[in-house]
């Protein structure tokens, strides 16, 4: 074989792996600024639902359970957020109110809203009666329904039902969700409560009991 066909066929093959190594180079950078954008958004659309309250107090709260939980996971708009909870703490009232719209979303999520499901289930402390298990008022579980515009949405609704802000009457919470009737899950649990972050602070805390003696049967076998 002569030199000459030699060098066109190297030639060609050099060509082609600079063009394919420039097609996987150009798909990671895609993929990674694809990414920062989704994270973006998602950040942005947290925040904007955390000011979607009428009462100041509560966008005071879904703020700080947003960093708290680290749902927030930019550590730059954490950052930003705490100082500015810090500043507002005395004044939620200058928190300013934003109403739902349909820039927060794609248009079409907002044409088609989705049902969220929320199921609750409460563990309470032995011992304890009369507790009212809100939403559930006297029952120990119960099923919300909302509406919402994402999968995210729902999601977040979830993860906040988590919350207790009685840990001397509940010893600990599950909360299931399904979004358009498929059932969803944080960090591969459908218990969104199991990877709920303040759990640890919030959960097993009844009085006179250590932790292990506050979890109930029910808590043990979970809800159905």
């Amino acid at each position: 074989m002569s030199e000459e066909p030699k060098s066109t066929i190297s030639t060609l093959l050099i060509t082609g792996l600079i063009a394919l190594m420039g097609t996987i180079g150009g798909g990671l950078i895609k993929g990674y600024w694809d990414k920062q954008l989704a994270d973006q958004k998602l950040n942005s659309d947290l925040l904007m639902k955390a000011l979607e309250s009428e009462v100041a107090s509560e966008r005071l709260e879904t703020l700080a359970f947003m960093i708290n939980t680290k749902l927030i996971k930019d550590k730059e708009i954490g950052v930003a957020v705490l100082s500015y909870l810090e500043e507002k703490r005395d004044s939620p009232e200058d928190i300013p109110q934003m109403r739902p719209s349909i820039t927060m979303m794609n248009m079409e999520e907002a044409e088609e809203p989705a049902e969220c499901l929320v199921q609750y289930g409460h563990t309470p402390c032995v011992g304890i009666e009369n507790v009212s298990f809100q939403p559930c008022k006297d029952k120990l579980s119960c099923v919300q329904a909302q509406t919402v515009h994402s999968m995210q949405e729902c999601k977040l609704a979830a993860m906040m039902a988590c919350s207790n802000t009685q840990p001397g009457q509940l010893a600990s919470k599950s909360i299931f969700a399904f979004y358009n009737g498929e059932q969803l899950a944080s960090q591969g649990e459908f218990d969104f409560c199991l990877s709920y972050a303040n759990r640890a602070q919030e959960y097993n805390h009844c009085p006179g009991r250590n932790k292990t003696d506050t979890v109930s049967t029910l808590a043990q076998k979970g809800l159905e």
